[in-house]
């Protein structure tokens, strides 16, 4: 099944269909609901670990914040480092990732077709999970994005045994686990184990493992690692915040966190900028 519509030529001969239309629509909706008034609402304790990491960080201390996530961490530093101190400069780049994570079944349109895949992105586009995950920083957004990369690198090369793809659904996996987040292997698991499970075009899961060049991908993932935690290596002691999401994520079988209270519990931006004095 897919979209379709009549074609037409404007003025100056662009093709416009329906489905353009539709998709132009939803990418303003989506820019508004997860872009705009991201400061007004001060940042709640779930949050401002984060924040005052990136701050320590960016004061060239080293952070006493416990980091879960290195991809929040990154993109922190680099708006808070031009934008300053403030709850919409540590909120903008995981806001931004949640606006490019909503249109990531475009990259699956040749296996879905053009009908099933504009569901999905009107789906993503109207959760309010994906809502309130890409407004408040929540590190899902990190850990769900990069597993639905190597979902669909693994099917690229399952598909058209391109090395390559197996060499990006590699990285995409490592930076899942160790950039994304404390559950990103959790979020891993989900998106790949019903695609081991269709594996039915003859090879097994071992052949199909055996197919990938590990050892370019194995060098290509440590080079991501190091250069994105560490900050092009300005800032080396980000590659702690790696170790602290692998911690957080295997102490939670056995640890319970407490409860976050509801309401009262919030940082300002300006405080995010004197936490660390």
């Amino acid at each position: 099944m897919s979209v379709s519509s009549p074609s037409r030529l404007t003025n100056g001969g662009l093709k416009v269909s329906l489905e353009n239309l539709i998709y132009a629509s939803l990418f303003v909706f989506v820019c508004l609901t997860r872009l705009i008034l991201l400061g007004n609402v001060p940042l709640s304790m779930l949050e401002v670990n984060h924040a005052v990491g990136a701050a320590q960080a960016l004061s060239g201390e080293t952070s006493t914040a416990l980091v879960t996530s290195p991809m929040v961490h990154i993109v922190q530093q680099m708006f808070m480092g031009v934008f300053g101190s403030s709850e919409w400069a540590s909120r903008i780049g995981t806001a931004l990732g949640g606006v490019a994570f909503v249109f990531s079944p475009l990259l699956f349109s040749p296996y879905l077709g053009r009908l099933r895949t504009m569901i999905a992105v009107i789906m993503f586009a109207c959760s309010p999970i994906m809502f309130a995950s890409a407004r408040l920083s929540n590190p899902v957004i990190w850990e769900v994005g990069f597993a639905t990369l190597t979902a669909w690198a693994c099917l690229r090369f399952m598909r058209l045994s391109d090395l390559n793809s197996g060499i990006v659904a590699v990285v995409c996996a490592g930076a899942t686990i160790f950039l994304g987040g404390a559950t990103g292997y959790l979020s891993l698991i989900i998106l790949l184990l019903p695609m081991a499970l269709q594996i039915n075009h003859g090879d097994s899961p071992t052949q199909f493992l055996r197919g990938i060049a590990w050892g370019r991908a194995a060098l290509f993932l440590a080079g991501v690692l190091v250069t994105s935690a560490s900050m092009f290596m300005l800032y080396p002691s980000g590659l702690s915040t790696i170790g602290n999401a692998l911690y957080a994520g295997v102490s939670g079988w056995w640890r319970v966190s407490p409860s976050p209270s509801v309401g009262g519990d919030i940082v300002t931006g300006k405080q995010i900028g004197r936490a660390h004095v």
